[in-house]
């Protein structure tokens, strides 16, 4: 709180109000909140802090981004070293579509307050959504240098990692999160994806495994233990995954894509072509089911 409080109001007088208003927004009593920092603001009109907080009770009340805004932009003119208002300032800017102002927003966050962690993950959150994950990578690392006990903060520095192709760091990060919450089930899944980029399919398979004994009817870690097998050339192995999951979900149109594909594969048209017709009726105009039937029905009726 760099400004000054102005004489009209003893100092003690808008910390208490502060202070009750910060209680009040603690539980959830918004309208009581925002009358309590509005009264500060009128009390002290030069203290930044009113004007953030305020911006903040009205945000979360009625959504208007616009006076939140301008109540944010206020502190900031009020208190040019107020770290919370520039990351408030930067949150509306972002759900404003106004993007690069809210990046240069949250930069000037990160250098008033470097030792905090929250500028630094959302300017993470703000490069990853551009996909430039070069810069969301370095945003997360030193988020996480700063607040190591964040898992989301684990998750998303790895799925950036993952993007990158950096295999190696993105298994490290999936990892850290499955030692703080082992159950956790987008990660497992990635570290079965990874490992089948690099080419370790055992490896792979095993955690899809390891997953299928605890989601048995799970399509999606059927689909992809089948497209391993195929991958692999383990032909019987993959009509067996795939067949399963067309049990678990007869329209799916994956696997009655790769099962018609490998049937017709093996030379066994009459069960491919059965295949092709029923993801036609799911999917009218797909030229690639129009071809493969006309491609059949000749060899059938032969």
């Amino acid at each position: 709180m760099t400004q000054a409080i102005e004489s009209t109001a003893s100092q003690e007088a808008v910390m208490q109000r502060l202070v009750e208003g910060l209680e009040a927004l603690k539980a959830k009593d918004l309208e009581k909140a925002e009358a309590i920092f509005a009264e500060v603001v009128e009390m002290a009109p030069g203290l930044g802090a009113g004007h953030n907080n305020l911006g903040m009770t009205i945000l979360q009340r009625t959504q208007d981004l616009e006076k939140a805004g301008q109540l944010f932009s206020e502190a900031i003119a009020k208190d040019p070293r107020l770290y919370d208002a520039y990351l408030n300032l930067g949150s509306v800017l972002m759900s404003q579509g106004r993007m690069d102002e809210a990046r240069d927003t949250w930069m000037k966050a990160t250098q008033l307050q470097p030792a905090r962690p929250e500028a630094f993950h959302n300017l993470g959150i703000h490069f990853s959504t551009h996909s430039q994950y070069a810069q969301a990578k370095s945003m997360f690392e030193r988020s996480l240098q700063l607040d190591p006990s964040n898992t989301d903060e684990y998750l998303r520095l790895a799925m950036v990692y993952s993007e990158l192709s950096e295999y190696y760091p993105a298994l490290a990060n999936f990892l850290q999160v499955l030692v703080r919450n082992p159950g956790h089930f987008e990660s497992r899944l990635a570290v079965a994806e990874i490992y089948r980029r690099m080419g370790r399919y055992p490896t792979a398979l095993y955690e899809l495994q390891q997953l299928h004994e605890i989601f048995p009817e799970d399509v999606g870690l059927l689909v992809r233990a089948g497209l391993i097998f195929v991958e692999t050339n383990q032909i019987p192995e993959a009509l067996a995954v795939f067949s399963r999951a067309l049990e678990l979900d007869p329209e799916h149109r994956d696997v009655l894509e790769v099962l018609a594909v490998i049937h017709e594969g093996q030379g066994e048209n009459d069960k491919a072509l059965e295949l092709y017709q029923r993801l036609a009726l799911l999917d009218p105009d797909s030229e690639f089911c129009r071809e493969a039937i006309e491609r059949l029905q000749p060899l059938i009726s032969q």
